[in-house]
């Protein structure tokens, strides 16, 4: 079986793959790219005679398949209305059902957990949809470390309080007590 110049595979439990193909080359972020060579979504039996079926017919891009849990319908990201949306359809139907109603920016990235929750990223967010719920947000909190240009370097040749020395003997840790809430640790 032969999966070349395809995409985005995704294998239901009875072992049918959906696929994007890739019919030539078109940069994938172009938005609103209709032509000979826009990206579809096919169905792949395998068996003694694998048959491949095509899904979707739309003159513009349909791209990133996902089975829903039950393996009965499948998810994936169409500008039939303009820009990316996630559409549900069920495998040899003619008709699509719009999942979402983003406008202006396209939905990217599309992915299912086992529960039919749908994962997707629009307008630079991370974005949850839980079955015949509505879009959320995801709460993204990123911490770091300081940076090293926010660090003091300075040589110190008294007033520690504690020391410690790895054991290896090649790094050593020193505290010093300033004043009320002010500590300083050098390593």
């Amino acid at each position: 079986m032969c999966i070349r110049d395809r995409e985005c595979i995704s294998i239901n439990k009875e072992g049918t793959i959906l696929y994007q193909d890739k019919k030539g080359y078109e940069d994938y972020w172009r938005k609103h790219q209709k032509s000979p060579i826009a990206r579809d979504i096919w169905m792949l039996r395998p068996g003694q005679t694998s048959r491949y079926e095509k899904q979707t017919t739309f003159i513009g891009e349909d791209r990133e398949p996902v089975w829903a849990p039950d393996g009965k319908s499948f998810y994936y990201l169409s500008e039939e209305n303009g820009t990316f949306n996630v559409y549900q359809r069920t495998p040899g139907s003619d008709t699509s059902k719009q999942v979402t109603h983003h406008k202006q920016h396209p939905v990217r990235f599309l992915s299912m957990a086992s529960n039919g929750n749908l994962c997707y990223g629009f307008d630079g967010e991370i974005y949850t949809l839980a079955p015949g719920g509505k879009p959320q947000k995801v709460s993204v909190k990123i911490l770091s470390d300081r940076n090293d240009k926010d660090l003091i370097r300075q040589i110190k040749t008294s007033g520690a309080t504690e020391m410690a020395v790895s054991p290896d003997g090649k790094e050593a840790v020193s505290y010093t007590h300033l004043r009320a809430h002010e500590t300083e640790l050098h390593l």
